[in-house]
């Protein structure tokens, strides 16, 4: 791996589990979330993927 098709997620070894089990990754609109560093290193990444610029 070259390290930028890396993504973490944090969450509870159950919680983890049941990703796994279930094979499903939920994801919450970044407007909700409480860390804004986190919106802007998504939109960061997306941009420069894919050459557009999202704030």
């Amino acid at each position: 791996m070259d390290g930028q098709n890396i993504f973490y997620h944090y969450t509870s070894i159950n919680s983890l589990y049941n990703i796994i089990m279930s094979r499903e990754l939920w994801l919450t609109n970044l407007k909700s979330s409480n860390d804004k560093s986190e919106r802007y290193y998504i939109c960061k990444s997306y941009a420069q993927r894919y050459g557009r610029n999202y704030k």
